[in-house]
């Protein structure tokens, strides 16, 4: 008859392990979502980041800049010089 009681107390200790490995998971799972959450934000923000220096200092800022210059600074108002001066 003692051996009922043994394996009553073995089953528990069983459900009782595969409860605390599944609560142990399921906190590596939430610390696992938010450290990938604050990566994809780390993401985006670079990404914003990089369009914005591209819009402002890209080739092709400084193509329109210099071209805004050439057509404001130049008697004839145009955008290239002819380097014969004709």
């Amino acid at each position: 008859m003692t051996c009922i009681p043994q394996a009553t107390r073995q089953r528990k200790a069983i459900r009782d392990n595969i409860a605390n490995r599944q609560v142990a998971i399921a906190e590596q799972l939430a610390l696992e979502e938010e450290l990938y959450n604050k990566e994809l934000e780390v993401r985006d923000r670079d990404r914003l980041v990089m369009e914005a220096f591209q819009r402002e200092m890209g080739v092709s800022a400084a193509e329109q800049r210099t071209e805004k210059y050439m057509l404001k600074n130049t008697l004839e108002r145009v955008n290239m010089l002819d380097p014969t001066g004709q």
